[in-house]
């Protein structure tokens, strides 16, 4: 029931948001569209079948959104709805934290549950990422309460301190901050860092950090060294003062 309370939250953020629900890779033949993700069928035309690309919209489909701002207005209340709802179980599970961890292991039943969430915002974010959750939106409003939830799901789903691999809820979830930080968003980039950065700057022996702090600091290396993102090195009376332009 949890899991089909979550998998509905996702879906109706998904398909209620500008892009519409990002489906899974698909083959496209005679008489078929992708409209906002799912398939439909249409009538033949006279430039025979074609194939298209997983997720291509009908420049049609596209025309028609533009001219409808009544479509695009409750199209975007629906979402603010969805969103909101997403928001109230953020604060549920931040306000519970200490109860779902229990003595500090959380059980298998709660993973899953923080699992398919994070998988879930990962998917989310595909559909979002151009509009919704997108930089100029909002000012970041969004951006900000959906990595803040990206965030809780990785600290409360932590394994033990013994462990040498990240659990199945943290890695969809950090895979999905390095994504957000590659496409220029600073918030998630911060997030990383506050987790990884010593690691990267005091390069001492990984045993003597957990693993997600590991995994971070191989992420913000990553990062770092990607073509598209600058890095300067300033030394100062006070340390080293690193910048990164994401974009």
């Amino acid at each position: 029931l949890r899991l089909a309370g979550v998998e509905l939250l996702i879906l109706c953020c998904q398909t209620s948001s500008r892009r519409g629900f990002v489906a899974a890779d698909v083959r496209v033949g005679t008489n078929m569209q992708v409209v906002n993700g799912a398939l439909r069928s249409v009538r033949s035309t006279s430039s025979g079948s074609s194939l298209l690309s997983p997720g291509t919209r009908s420049p049609k489909v596209m025309d028609v959104e533009h001219i409808d701002p009544a479509l695009i207005e409750i199209r975007s209340m629906l979402f603010e709805y969805a969103f909101d709802c997403l928001c109230q179980l953020k604060n549920f599970l931040k306000d519970h934290e200490t109860d779902i961890r229990g003595d500090g292991n959380i059980d298998s039943v709660h993973i899953q549950v923080l699992t398919r969430l994070g998988q879930g915002l990962a998917q989310l974010y595909e559909s979002c990422k151009g509009n919704e959750l997108s930089l100029t939106h909002q000012d970041g409003e969004k951006e900000m309460v959906f990595i803040d939830l990206v965030s809780l799901i990785m600290t409360m789903s932590r394994g033990n301190e013994r462990s040498k691999f990240l659990t199945q809820a943290q890695r969809p979830c950090l895979d999905l901050l390095k994504t957000m930080s590659l496409n220029g968003s600073s918030f998630a980039f911060e997030v990383i860092v506050t987790i990884g950065s010593k690691i990267v700057l005091t390069q001492t022996l990984e045993s003597d950090y957990d693993v997600l702090q590991v995994e971070a600091g191989k992420i913000i290396s990553e990062i770092c060294s990607n073509n598209n993102v600058s890095v300067e090195l300033q030394r100062t009376n006070y340390g080293v003062i690193v910048t990164v332009d994401l974009v």
